[in-house]
């Protein structure tokens, strides 16, 4: 019998990856613990508030990173439970086979990813179903389940609840 502090999988962050890693494991039956480096975002005015949130960068974390020579940075990472998303809209690009490759443009040439192309999400192996056409959904209903709008505030997420 395993005690309580001890988990099958433990998925460090809340952002984009974190959560929907959770959200996909979430049904196996495994004991599975997140962690987050930070705090829910408190609730108030300035949430709303684009000067706050992207000039001032309340939200940001004020420590510095150091690049591969040593100088201090500051990446414009925010921690609070959720990640990034929270703060750049929970947009995700659905990138085109092109963008995967060798791309020539006006300062170079970018090179390819070190990855190809992603399989369809019915594609052998995948272990999914398609769900059909992203066309047919509809833009505002995919923004207010990202964003927590139902609740009235972008701060909470549409599903959460406490513990």
């Amino acid at each position: 019998m395993a005690s309580e502090n001890s988990y099958d999988v433990i998925i460090i962050g809340t952002g984009a990856g974190g959560a929907t890693l959770a959200w996909r494991m979430a049904p196996s039956g495994k004991r599975i613990l997140l962690l987050e480096r930070g705090d829910f975002l408190p609730r108030e005015q300035d949430n709303w508030d684009s000067h706050a949130v992207f000039v001032e960068a309340k939200y940001q974390a004020k420590e510095p990173w150091l690049d591969k020579n040593g100088k201090e940075f500051f990446p414009g990472i925010h921690y609070y439970v959720g990640g990034n998303p929270k703060f750049y809209g929970a947009a995700l690009f659905r990138l085109r086979k092109e963008d995967f490759g060798e791309l020539p443009h006006a300062g170079g040439i970018s090179p390819a990813w070190p990855v190809g192309w992603p399989r369809s999400p019915s594609a052998p192996g995948t272990g999914r179903a398609s769900t059909g056409s992203t066309r047919s959904r509809k833009p505002a209903r995919c923004w207010t389940w990202c964003a927590g709008w139902r609740s009235g505030s972008p701060t909470t997420a549409w599903r959460a609840r406490s513990t």
